[in-house]
């Protein structure tokens, strides 16, 4: 996942724009279920 100076685009609803590793939905995801684990999984069985 490391490719240096790479511009990430995301692609919503209001079009495509860029968007910063950190506010990805995959980079949150990945890092929250490493602090947490079971958080995380707990938190998505309830959702």
């Amino acid at each position: 996942m490391v490719v240096p100076a790479v511009r990430l685009l995301s692609v919503t609803r209001a079009g495509i724009g860029p968007v910063a590793l950190e506010d990805e939905d995959h980079f949150r995801l990945h890092r929250e279920f490493t602090i947490d684990p079971l958080g995380t999984m707990q938190a998505m069985r309830t959702e």
